[in-house]
């Protein structure tokens, strides 16, 4: 079987790169994903990414009612998405040791549970953004991940929380960002 170089994705800081072979397994990455945890069964895997991914990306929240209205006889409903764009080192946080630590960036629209175990399953829990770290290589290079709010806003506006006139203006004073720091183990072989 031949094996190839990942370019651009080096192994170590001598500049070695990953190959498909040396990369099959995440765990040899220094990473897991956190849906993976506990190895859950397949069903439970699948309902879990598509509780977080599977929501429509075109959720409708306006500014102006009674505008939309009114232009909806002569134009169409233009939708307004309400994204989160972050970003972080790629190589993940320094590590103390010539590394990057893998860390997940989660945001939250309302309370943040104080419990680290249960930001993923609370009910206020938007989305992450994750960075795989590199162990051994530090390099200042950046990663921008977009996460949609507009489900969760429309979800706010529904349950009563805001408006959609005031919809800005609630996201500003209720997302929250918490950093998740991912524990690495690596195995020698």
């Amino acid at each position: 079987m031949r094996t190839t170089a990942l370019t651009p994705f080096h192994k170590n800081a001598a500049g070695d790169f990953w190959t498909s072979n040396l990369a099959r397994n995440i765990q040899d990455l220094g990473y897991t994903y956190p849906e993976l945890a506990n190895s859950p069964t397949n069903a439970t895997l699948v309902a879990s990414i598509k509780a977080q991914y599977s929501g429509p990306s075109d959720v409708l929240v306006t500014t102006n009612n009674a505008k939309r209205m009114s232009e909806r006889e002569t134009t169409p409903a233009t939708k307004e998405l309400y994204l989160a764009e972050i970003n972080l080192p790629s190589y993940g946080l320094d590590n103390g040791v010539g590394g990057g630590a893998p860390y997940n960036v989660l945001l939250f629209l309302g309370d943040v549970p104080s419990d680290v175990k249960d930001w993923q399953n609370a009910e206020s829990f938007v989305g992450l953004a994750s960075t795989l770290g590199a162990p051994m290589l530090q390099v200042d290079q950046m990663t921008t991940h977009t996460i949609d709010l507009s489900l969760a806003l429309q979800r706010a506006v529904e349950s009563g929380a805001t408006t959609e006139d005031e919809a800005l203006g609630y996201l500003k004073e209720h997302l929250h960002y918490r950093l998740g720091l991912v524990s690495v183990s690596v195995a020698v072989h």
